[in-house]
């Protein structure tokens, strides 16, 4: 039987054709696709012919790689075959960016943001995922399976190309047009497709489960966010430095209490420790659950206890401390004026305040809210966390609003806050804002958390004010079942205009500071007057609860 010769296909409202190849099924987790497809932009058949003929030749390179790594036959590469492969990539950079290198501005641009993936001093650059999956990549497209450590060498070392190729042309865009010296320092290309070296390494007899591996299949699964991956990793690189490997599957009790007294010899903590122990219980028993390995957990049972006794670790502030930072923030600019004031009338997690949106500030029911809702760097603590708190009138009286209808209606609440290393404001602000409550404003009491105490302080302000504990849940975003009947209903996440008449009880410790600075909004102005229309006369029982009046907000005698 003759096998038909694959050839070029025609698809579906496509005006060119399409080369294809099918990945075997047991190599689609390795290369992340099920088939490779290209459009083949030929002018003539013989062309379309040699563009077929290159893509084939290029995937099936790539499916030996994999064939490779999935049999554990890994290479580690020599430094000068990594900077060789390097030198490959740089040279193709240029040839595509070179003859016209747009401005020398967006090239600095990118070396900024290159930079920026680093924390000073360079050295502590460490790869993402996405480094480590473009430098493997990078060597399968050469036919050669390498292992973990020539991986993350390569990544490191391409970060670094990538730095001198954006300086370079940077130069070209500036007019700089001089040799570039970069290029000798590279060693030739055919040394990338050297004999393998000496550590060159197969697997024999029963096959290991590296860690890296285990992470990687979990990681497939639950589509973790990176720093988690990055705590799975350095857990699995701590205890793999004391027990002498890295097999998932030769873990003996004994290494685990081993690498538990040397973590507590260098003086980590116990909670340090049990944290430790608790990333690789969960990765191991995950591991067990899809069949990679046995069901007795090695880790299992040996957590140090952790000791829960004294004062709680954390208070809330003062009315004192309250006006204090007010005050404070009041003399500031963007997020360090609006982001306290907003903690401090809403109770809400620094990370959900840090990661709202522009268009979160809207109108739900004619009540102005902030819609904390899931976004793609948080996910959120739990599904209870997804809610509208109204906006306090105190909020509404220091000019919020006109802060935010002065951003651009697609952006984030906080443009002058940076994104951190995983793409989340969360982060940075919680740093920033420690600082600047430590450092700026002078609170330094330890019990005090500088976010979270406005968290603390908003629990006890919704006590005070007798507010119910279904509407104290909705407003803080916890999560406290009572009974069948919770779950019933939009309940108070869904009804912030009821909200806001038991938000409202929690008075400012601060007094306005008078008339509005500057224009308010119309809609905001008009939203606000609508609503307070709306409201019903307050009956006995009101009057019963002693319902504090917030500074800047009448109500009708």
């Amino acid at each position: 039987m003759v096998l038909a010769m694959a050839r070029p296909v025609r698809l579906p409202n496509s005006r060119h054709p399409y080369a294809r190849k099918v990945v075997p099924a047991p190599l689609r987790a390795i290369l992340g696709r099920t088939e490779f497809k290209r459009p083949l932009h030929g002018s003539t058949s013989a062309e379309i012919k040699r563009l077929h003929a290159e893509a084939l030749a290029e995937w099936e390179t790539l499916i030996e790689s994999a064939r490779a790594k999935l049999a554990g036959k890994r290479q580690s590469m020599t430094a000068r075959q990594i900077e060789a492969l390097c030198g490959e990539w740089y040279r193709a950079e240029l040839a595509e960016h070179e003859d016209d290198p747009a401005s020398s501005e967006a090239w600095q641009g990118v070396v900024d943001a290159l930079l920026d993936r680093a924390e000073p001093p360079a050295d502590e650059y460490r790869a993402t995922a996405e480094d480590l999956t473009e430098a493997e990549g990078l060597w399968m497209s050469q036919g050669v399976a390498v292992d973990d450590d020539t991986v993350k060498r390569t990544a490191r070392r391409l970060w670094q190309a990538k730095i001198q190729a954006a300086k370079t042309l940077g130069r070209r865009a500036a007019g700089d047009w001089r040799p570039d010296e970069n290029l000798a320092r590279f060693p030739s290309p055919e040394e990338i497709a050297a004999a393998p070296s000496s550590k060159s390494r197969r697997t024999t007899g029963p096959k290991p489960l590296p860690f890296s591996e285990l992470i990687q299949a979990r990681a497939l699964e639950d589509r973790p966010p990176e720093k988690s991956r990055e705590k799975w990793e350095a857990a699995a690189r701590s205890f793999a430095s004391v027990a002498g490997h890295d097999d998932a599957r030769r873990i003996t009790v004994d290494e685990v209490r081993d690498w538990k007294q040397r973590r507590a010899a260098e003086g980590r903590s116990q909670k340090t420790i049990a944290d430790g122990i608790a990333t690789l219980r969960a990765l191991l028993n995950w591991g067990a659950r899809n069949g990679l390995l046995p069901k007795d957990n090695p880790f299992s049972g040996t957590a140090p206890k952790l000791k829960k006794h004294g004062q709680a670790p954390r208070d809330g502030y003062t009315d004192e401390q309250a006006r204090t930072l007010l005050a404070a923030a009041r003399n500031e600019v963007g997020w360090k004026r609006w982001l306290p004031w907003v903690l401090a009338f809403t109770g809400a997690r620094i990370e959900e305040v840090a990661e709202l949106r522009r268009r979160d500030v809207r109108q739900e029911g004619g009540v102005w809210i902030l819609d904390i809702v899931p976004t793609a760097t948080r996910a959120g603590k739990t599904a209870q966390a997804q809610r509208m708190v109204p906006i306090h009138p105190a909020l509404v009286a220091e000019g919020f609003l006109d802060y935010a209808a002065s951003l651009p209606a697609d952006g984030p609440l906080w443009p002058d806050l940076r994104p951190g290393r995983y793409g989340s404001r969360g982060s940075t602000a919680t740093k920033a804002h420690s600082r600047w409550v430590r450092g700026v404003v002078g609170i330094i009491d330890r019990r005090l958390a500088p976010a979270h105490s406005w968290r603390h302080r908003m629990e006890d302000q919704l006590r005070i004010a007798r507010v119910g504990p279904e509407a104290h849940d909705a407003i803080t975003g916890h999560d406290n079942p009572r009974n069948a009947g919770a779950g019933y209903g939009r309940g108070f996440r869904g009804m912030p205009d009821e909200l806001l008449k038991e938000l409202r009880r929690v008075p400012s410790p601060l007094p306005p500071i008078g008339p509005q600075q500057g224009p308010v909004a119309p809609a905001a102005k008009g939203a606000w007057a609508k609503h307070r229309k709306r409201r019903r006369r307050p009956s006995r029982r009101d009057h019963a609860h002693s319902d504090p009046v917030a500074p800047g907000d009448s109500r009708p005698s």
